[in-house]
């Protein structure tokens, strides 16, 4: 029993709260440890293969310094009308975005990356969702200050809190995968782990 448990400890490599709160609602036993790469876009990489490419290398920053443990990295780009909106980090950035996304679809590819063995397994995947937002006939400026000084959605890429009342902004969502869209695939994480023979539930407090 003591190897099965050491063999299954849990790590998120990722300090987002949101993701946090994934991780507990679904009541798993689990630590984080807050990754230090460089999130910059490569010339000509695509906003898919950027997330696939940052959720890798938060895993394996993270993964060496743990060999015994499963190491759960993630990240999320959100594109719209091929514009990469990035984590605004100021009020003022964060009402920009939302203001170019009125009336338009952004998609978010949410990518995630599970291994084990200090990284020497790797499984890595993504999910599309699309999110169409209303319109100025719908959002007004005022509307979207107002929601951005309430939510401060300043570490969201496209600036949108979609668990709170940035759903209000929303006209449809296209997902297969609700908390893909708040920054964690958790359908893709139970299948990875069940192809290695371990289930969502053992992992559980």
């Amino acid at each position: 029993m003591k190897n099965m448990k050491k063999k299954n400890k849990l790590i998120l490599a990722s300090s987002s709260i949101t993701r946090i709160e994934i991780l507990k609602k679904l009541g798993l036993q689990f630590s984080s440890v807050s990754p230090d790469i460089d999130e910059t876009q490569l010339i000509k990489e695509s906003p898919k293969n950027l997330a696939l490419r940052l959720a890798k290398e938060k895993n394996l920053v993270v993964a060496k310094n743990h060999p015994d443990a499963l190491i759960i990295g993630s990240d999320q780009v959100a594109v719209c009308c091929g514009l990469v909106l990035n984590k605004p980090l100021t009020i003022e950035k964060a009402i920009e975005q939302l203001l170019w996304q009125r009336g338009k679809k952004t998609e978010f590819f949410t990518a995630l990356a599970l291994s084990k063995e200090a990284g020497k397994v790797l499984k890595v995947s993504y999910v599309k969702s699309t999110v169409e937002f209303l319109n100025e006939n719908h959002i007004s400026d005022d509307v979207i200050s107002n929601y951005v000084a309430k939510a401060l959605p300043l570490n969201c890429a496209g600036s949108a809190k979609f668990e709170g009342v940035g759903v209000s902004l929303i006209k449809k969502i296209n997902c297969e995968d609700p908390n893909a869209l708040l920054g964690l695939p958790v359908i893709k994480l139970c299948k990875f782990l069940n192809e290695w023979g371990i289930s969502l539930i053992s992992l559980a407090k």
